[in-house]
């Protein structure tokens, strides 16, 4: 289910911490509701900060952030977001079924039953009881995600969420946002798994040095190819320029912008993939 509403609306905004600039002056960009939205960049481009400055975790120098319409600041806004940090510190002796209960205490928009729902389905009920001092980075990882992905969520945040998860806990997480998504469910995440990104699919943001380099999704790419650089001739010139060299190859872009061309020349051209959107941002930026 997708709209063309914005569940979040970003104007203008900037951070600053002393002379560094971790969001630049002018920052804006809009996530659409009931979508998938994944953030792209290399370290420090400003990926967490950003998400800090949505859950007021951080505060803005200048610029809104909105939320469906209310001032991110404002508590109300807030109502029904979930987010997980990239780090979570908590207690060794602390289970996971204890901090469901601060969760809970704080909103009270999902319950134990939705909880023990989802952790078994991420095959980790077993583990909410136990201490999270003995579990490895990625059982943390599940059980803290059981617990932000539960119930029906109208708002997620995450922070590298896969970060630490084995490729089998990879697919369970990627199902159950998928689910949750065509649910209503507004989602922005972070990663730099960026094969991974690309299988989610929704939107994309990539961003370079606190500024916002591209956005889009992948039909905008279906007009861009690769070609290796042995195989360029003038031919290929005459229907396409260069956008960027990458290791071995020519990104290329259709000049007349046609869909799909790429599978139409597929002798010579293979299709562009999202790795290749986010080195050629970054190098063209």
């Amino acid at each position: 289910m997708q709209n063309n509403k914005h569940c979040i609306r970003i104007t203008n905004i900037s951070k600053h911490y002393g002379s560094v600039c971790a969001i630049a002056d002018g920052f804006s960009c809009n996530i659409p509701s009931a979508e998938n939205t994944t953030l792209l960049g290399r370290n420090g481009a400003g990926k967490t900060t950003l998400m800090n400055l949505i859950t007021n975790n951080l505060f803005l120098n200048n610029g809104t952030i909105t939320i469906n319409g209310t001032n991110c600041s404002v508590p109300e806004a807030r109502k029904g977001l979930r987010y997980l940090p990239d780090s979570l510190e908590m207690p060794a002796t602390f289970t996971a079924k204890e901090l469901l209960k601060e969760h809970l205490f704080y909103s009270g928009d999902y319950s134990l039953e939705d909880f023990n729902e989802t952790a078994t389905a991420f095959d980790c009920l077993h583990l909410s009881e136990q201490p999270m001092g003995g579990r490895s980075k990625g059982q943390k990882r599940l059980l803290m995600l059981a617990i932000v992905l539960s119930g029906n969520p109208s708002l997620i945040l995450l922070d590298e969420p896969m970060e630490g998860l084995d490729p089998v806990n990879v697919r369970i997480v990627r199902k159950r946002i998928s689910t949750l998504v065509n649910q209503g469910c507004t989602v922005l995440q972070s990663s730099h798994r960026i094969h991974e990104a690309e299988r989610q699919g929704g939107r994309y943001l990539i961003m370079h040095d606190g500024r916002l380099c591209l956005e889009g999704n992948m039909e905008d790419i279906s007009f861009m190819g690769r070609i290796p650089t042995d195989s360029y001739h003038e031919g290929i010139g005459e229907m396409a320029r260069i956008i960027c060299e990458i290791d071995d190859y020519f990104l290329v872009e259709a000049k007349d912008h046609k869909k799909d061309w790429a599978f139409q020349n597929r002798d010579r051209i293979s299709p562009a993939t999202l790795e290749d959107m986010y080195i050629a941002s970054l190098e063209n930026r």
